[in-house]
């Protein structure tokens, strides 16, 4: 897309580090498993939540690999580890939210990682996968779960999404050959 072009002409130090993040308040009921079951059904819907870069000849190349489920256990972890959820003991923590921050990964994945506190949840997404609309729209699947005023995630068992959205990938593409047939 014409933003990756741009991003990648800038030969960023630390390409992985530029993201975004939110702070979401939650109901303190809400678990670190019930967010990563929500997570996990937002990974599954938006493929540019599992946007991969590669190198090509032509320059960086993106892909979105099919969504494979984190099985049992694997969803929610200590700060550090390769979780979706990562357990903040402390939100003013500076170090566990640089961390959170510092944890994404163009080439490998993840670029959306989600640290949860009773009560609140820090999203970090990389800024080539989500800029202010599509935060909107990310924020907005999440919290329009199955659930009644003022008690998020009532019902995490069951995930219920708007329908799927075009995907990113197919947008670029579609920009590309626009621009290469003198249309864009």
């Amino acid at each position: 897309t014409p933003i990756q072009r741009w991003f990648f002409a800038r030969q960023p130090q630390r390409p992985d580090h530029y993201n975004q993040a939110r702070l979401v308040r939650l109901d303190p009921a809400v678990t670190p498993h019930d967010l990563a079951a929500a997570a996990d059904a937002l990974l599954a819907h938006h493929d540019v939540l599992r946007l991969r870069i590669a190198d090509s000849p032509d320059g960086p190349y993106q892909s979105f690999p099919a969504h494979r489920p984190a099985g049992p256990g694997a969803a929610v972890g200590p700060v550090g580890s390769p979780a979706l959820v990562w357990r903040l003991d402390d939100a003013t923590d500076e170090s566990s939210l640089t961390r959170l921050q510092g944890s994404l990964n163009l080439r490998e994945g993840p670029v959306t990682r989600l640290g949860w506190r009773p009560g609140s949840l820090i999203w970090v997404v990389h800024h080539l996968a989500v800029d202010a609309v599509s935060w909107r729209i990310l924020l907005d699947d999440l919290m329009n779960q199955p659930i009644t005023e003022g008690d998020i995630f009532a019902n995490a068992n069951t995930i219920i999404l708007m329908g799927r959205v075009r995907s990113e990938g197919r947008m670029g593409r579609a920009l590309y050959v626009a621009k290469h047939r003198g249309s864009y």
